[in-house]
């Protein structure tokens, strides 16, 4: 309808292995829809890097923290931090509101996910994930807009990154080193999980979608440097708020000798603890 949000989101692309059936691949939409699952695919099968050829470097038993946008809903993490700002592991500034955060995207895992509503979520609802479109539409979730009603699901995505740690700020989770200089000193990044979707997909998707399709696509998401940055998005038609949002900007190829250096590094599996998490 005229009036109504028409923005074309991006064709998938498939950056990522299947799911193995022993871990839910087969069965994954139907459980989160039997079970409000809150099974986010990255966490649950691990991720893969894409390589030219057949095979993948595989990253199961990859664990890595979670790199969280500070919203004004976001109550734990306003006691510390700022709206726009990037936190990771809840505890961490690994960047601060526009500040450039040099990244790497090691892969990118896309999927479905349920829409609900602050009080919905408040009351301890968690969305349920669906592979794709047609899984959440089989489980009687609205898909499209109809007429003036909102769908109840719309396209997500997990991404997979490597972080730089910033200069004048330390934290533990840093350490990885993949060959990139400063000054004849090592840099330091961090693996870690981002997700996004409503407009943060959106975003994300047109930022990065055609770079990693058209110039990626053969040496791997792993071979480029981004930065990435947080900023006012469009203010929304029904209330006229302006979430913030996460963007990116391609800064060129890496190395071909910090490239390989990436792929030793994540050829062993990393796993890194969340706050209290025993064992």
């Amino acid at each position: 309808m005229a009036g109504k949000e028409k923005q074309k989101t991006p064709e998938p692309i498939e950056l990522v292995e299947a799911i193995p059936e022993g871990l839910g691949g087969e069965e994954a939409g139907a459980e989160a829809a039997a079970v409000g699952s809150t099974y986010v695919p990255a966490l649950r099968a691990g991720m893969a890097l894409e390589q030219p050829g057949p095979s993948a470097l595989d990253m199961t038993g990859i664990r890595p923290p979670y790199l969280s946008l500070v919203h004004g809903t976001s109550k734990d993490l306003l006691e510390k931090f700022n709206q726009g700002d990037l936190v990771l592991s809840k505890d961490f500034a690994a960047a601060r509101k526009g500040e450039a955060m040099p990244a790497i995207i090691l892969g990118i895992d896309q999927f479905w996910k349920e829409r609900v509503t602050q009080d919905q979520w408040n009351d301890g609802r968690r969305p349920r994930i669906f592979r794709n479109k047609e899984e959440a539409r089989e489980a009687g979730l609205r898909v499209d807009w109809e007429g003036d009603i909102g769908p109840d699901a719309g396209p997500a995505m997990d991404v997979l990154l490597l972080i730089r740690k910033p200069k004048d700020r330390e934290c533990g989770l840093y350490g990885v080193d993949i060959g990139i200089m400063d000054g004849g000193n090592p840099t330091e990044w961090a693996i870690c999980l981002m997700s996004f979707d409503k407009t943060g997909y959106r975003v994300m998707a047109n930022d990065t979608f055609n770079t990693i399709r058209f110039k990626l696509g053969k040496s791997g998401t792993y071979s480029a440097l981004w930065e990435f940055r947080t900023e006012l998005g469009a203010p929304a038609k029904k209330t006229g708020n302006r979430p913030f949002v996460v963007r990116a900007k391609f800064t060129g190829m890496l190395d071909p000798m910090v490239v390989a250096n990436i792929r030793n590094v994540m050829s062993v599996p990393v796993t890194a603890r969340e706050p209290g998490e025993e064992g």
